[in-house]
């Protein structure tokens, strides 16, 4: 008989998504949680348990490239953001109906833990690699803000927010202005309109 370990295990070492998925949906049958709060409790428990490491170059022909993050984490990572920026919630959906997303690696030789970690757009990412950056941490390491050339944004971390998928709806939009609760704290910032 399974437990919930292995199934754990088979998810860490899943190498397609349609792999990892059927491991998730696993993991909720054998829990006997929804989906949802099995996806969530794997992001809380890498998040956790893994080490912050260095990533991994892995040798081709000519070139280096740096190692793929783990489908099991990208599935997470899917199914938590549903294709949203992390930075702009800007998303949209593939010919294949899945989410078009990019993975962020904050620091590019630090592994792939999700602290080091985002979901972002094409655009947000390419402003990662060329504008100028300027980042806050929390104490614990994780990215709570950002600036693109001197641009705010707040980060959208699914580690705050409860273990439900209303994360999103805790920012809340009044005109022009955010209010972002942070941990029982809130933070007012001007939205800027281009």
């Amino acid at each position: 008989m399974l437990t919930t370990q292995e199934l754990q295990s088979s998810f860490d070492i899943a190498e397609t998504e349609q792999e990892a998925s059927a491991a998730i949906t696993t993991l909720a049958q054998w829990t006997h949680l929804n989906k949802g709060k099995v996806i969530f409790n794997e992001y809380y428990r890498l998040a956790s348990y893994l080490p912050l490491r260095e990533r991994k170059n892995i040798e081709r022909t000519a070139t280096k490239a740096r190692e793929s993050i783990p489908v099991s984490l990208r599935t997470i990572l899917r199914n938590i953001y549903k294709g949203h920026c992390q930075i702009c919630d800007f998303w949209f959906l593939k010919k294949d109906k899945d989410p078009y997303f990019e993975i962020h690696h904050l620091d590019s030789s630090k592994g792939h833990h999700p602290k080091n970690v985002l979901v972002v757009c094409g655009n947000c990412h390419n402003q990662f690699e060329h504008a100028n950056v300027e980042q806050e941490f929390t104490e614990d390491l994780w990215l709570v803000k950002v600036s693109f050339n001197k641009i705010m944004h707040i980060v959208k971390q699914a580690f705050f927010y409860q273990k439900d998928r209303r994360f999103f709806q805790r920012t809340i939009y009044i005109t022009s202005i955010y209010i972002l609760s942070y941990r029982g704290k809130s933070a007012l910032l001007t939205k800027k309109t281009f």
